[in-house]
């Protein structure tokens, strides 16, 4: 017997002033949350996990990734 359960909606906003500030406050958002649901026995879905980038200060989005996953 096994469970599967999701987890959906959840969000996160981050601020950076630079592409460099932004990759390294997502690329510590994304390592701790995996770090977090691998802990509680969850998985984070690559494929259904999308990015919105708001420009306001950064031109260009950073490229991030989950676990081993562009």
């Amino acid at each position: 017997m096994s469970l599967v359960a999701f987890a959906d909606d959840d969000i996160m906003a981050i601020r950076g002033h630079t592409q460099f500030e932004l990759w390294s406050r997502a690329h510590i958002f994304l390592e701790m949350a995996l770090a977090w649901a691998t802990q509680a026995g969850l998985t984070i879905n690559p494929k259904k996990t999308d990015c919105l980038h708001i420009q306001v200060d950064v031109e260009s989005p950073p490229c991030l990734w989950l676990g081993n996953t562009l």
